[in-house]
Formats: C-alpha cells, structure tokens, sequence
C-alpha cells in the first residue's frame, strides 16, 4: 500500500471527525510532505504516530465537552480475533479517561470481519473502519441525505408533534447503516433527515436507530 493510499484514509478521517462535530483546529491537516512520510514510515513500523486526540472544548461545537482517540493499525496480528481490539480499546478507555459519550475509532488498513463489528455492540461508542471505507467521505455523496441527531428536548417535542407515546411507531434505521456509522449514531437515538426536494423545498423525516438483523 502507497503513502498515497494512507494520506487519504486521513484527510477522510479528519472529514469524518469534522462532520461529527469536533474542533479540529488544533490538528496540524497538512505538515510538511517530508514529516507526514516520516511519521507514516513509523506507522508501519507499528508505532502509534498518526493517532489523533481531541479534547472538544469550543462551546461553539455540537459535541462540545467530549472527546475523540482516533487509532490506526497497519496490520492485525490475529485477524480472527477480537482481543486486539479489546484490549486496545481497554488501554485508550483507561489512559484518556474515556467515557460513554466519547468516541473511540479504529482505522484498520487491513480488512474487517462482523465478528470485529459485533464489539460496536458491546462498546457503544466505539467504530471500527477498514480503510476500504475511507477512501471518499460517504455523507459527501450527492444521493446521501443530511442526517442529524434530535437533543433530547427535540425528541420529547416529537413524540407530542407526531402524537405517538413510543419511537418505535418511527420508522427504524440499522446501527450498521453506513451513515450511522459515520456519525456513531447509538442505539435509541431520532434522527433527522433532511433531503431537497422539489421546488427548491426540503423533504424531513425521521427514523429511530434500532439494532436491525
């Protein structure tokens, strides 16, 4: 794999992590060509030289007061396992002080199976990608709508507008959908999607993040 490949998967990322609404003023987008080579040289040596940490303390963002530990791995060591993974989201969870609300990602260049997918489950706010899936940002898509999570007054006021009691009388969208995995969308939470229309008007609706077979 090229460096060329690599610089993509992260410019991606730092789109990705964009749209999710955290500060990426602090991050250095575009070093010197020369250091970006050097530090992805060390990466497929196996150290831990393109991990980005974020402490998102701009009240002006959606996800002001959380973090994010972005994790690159060149190779898996066992691709039939989990326990990298878990023990690796162990390590981050515990050095960084992470918490529910935060988001940890890992970013394989290797490939993935739904066994890797099934710790999405158990850890709520972790995503796992293959770099496969970072070669072009998939909300930057003309035919992908813009999704959005409701606040939790948003959601109470929608369940007195569409005079229901519960959301499962919402139509239900996958965890695993690509979108929600984008963005982490958790389980139980309303989204809000938004997509023109005719006449210049835009089109709303809704749908609850459920876990779909």
């Amino acid at each position: 794999m090229d460096n060329s490949t690599i610089i993509n998967v992260l410019q991606n990322v730092y789109k990705m992590l964009e749209n999710r609404g955290f500060d990426m003023t602090k991050v250095n987008r575009n070093p010197p060509t020369a250091h970006l080579d050097h530090l992805i040289k060390l990466f497929r040596d196996r150290k831990n030289t393109l991990d980005i940490m974020i402490e998102n303390d701009n009240q002006d963002k959606p996800n002001f007061g959380k973090k994010v530990y972005v994790h690159f791995i060149h190779n898996l060591r066992n691709a039939k396992s989990n326990k990298e993974f878990e023990e690796l989201y162990d390590v981050v969870t515990k050095a960084h002080n992470m918490m529910e609300k935060d988001h940890i990602i890992i970013v394989v260049f290797d490939d993935l199976t739904e066994k890797h997918r099934s710790l999405e489950v158990e850890f709520p706010n972790l995503t796992l990608f293959t770099y496969k899936n970072l070669m072009f940002n998939i909300v930057d898509h003309e035919f992908v709508p813009h999704h959005e999570s409701l606040t939790a007054a948003e959601k109470i006021k929608l369940l007195s507008d569409f005079m229901i009691k519960d959301y499962n009388k919402l139509p239900l969208i996958s965890k695993f959908d690509p979108v929600c995995r984008y963005y982490n969308f958790k389980i139980g939470d309303v989204l809000r999607i938004t997509r023109p229309s005719d006449a210049n008007k835009t089109y709303v609706s809704y749908r609850y993040v459920q876990l779909l077979d």
